[in-house]
């Protein structure tokens, strides 16, 4: 299979997620994520802002900024196809953008701030048990991750979403722990 292959399978098996074993498996990952000493370190941290099927991070983003983290969200600039953090001090702050109706900051002019970031959240659709990741296929996390090699990467990941083995290319950024609803995986 190929990563067309693998992502719409992934997509598939998470669109049939039944909404109860969901929301269950959402709040574990999330306590697990919580209680990670990385995470409870982290004075500064990159989140994504999930979408309907992905693994709810609406929580855990107010969670951060209630415990007094300093939250950034992705903001995404289509001419450059590059991703910059952007600091946010509620989820609210957050619009819906054309096409898929992402939540993100409103700011059209950002500062590079990602030098403070000490853990990302990092979305995918597929991860191997060695790191390996498969996003959405943009490559907004990998040129991001090329540029900030300092940063502990963290993925979110139903169970069904780790795999032995997943496609990789030369530019494909590996991440540093998995989270998922009955593990946690250190790569």
């Amino acid at each position: 299979m190929n990563k067309k292959d693998y992502r719409n399978l992934i997509k598939n098996k998470r669109s049939l997620l039944d909404k109860e074993v969901k929301l269950s498996s959402d709040n574990t990952i999330k306590d697990r994520l919580l209680n990670m000493s990385e995470y409870k370190k982290a004075r500064a941290l990159f989140i994504y802002v999930s979408m309907e099927e992905e693994i709810d991070t609406h929580e855990i983003i107010n969670i951060s900024i209630d415990l007094g983290k300093k939250v950034f969200v992705p903001k995404v600039d289509k001419v450059s196809k590059t991703m910059k953090p952007v600091q946010i001090k509620s989820i609210n702050e957050l619009i819906k953008v054309p096409p898929f109706g992402i939540l993100e900051p409103e700011f059209s002019s950002i500062a590079d701030q990602a030098d403070e970031i000490d853990l990302a959240v990092t979305p995918g659709l597929a991860f191997s048990r060695t790191g390996d990741r498969l996003g959405y296929g943009a490559g907004y996390y990998d040129k991001f991750f090329k540029e900030n090699k300092n940063i502990v990467k963290v993925a979110l990941a139903y169970d069904f979403q780790i795999l032995d083995f997943i496609p990789t290319e030369n530019h494909d950024e590996k991440i540093d722990y998995i989270i998922s609803e009955n593990e946690l995986i250190i790569t």
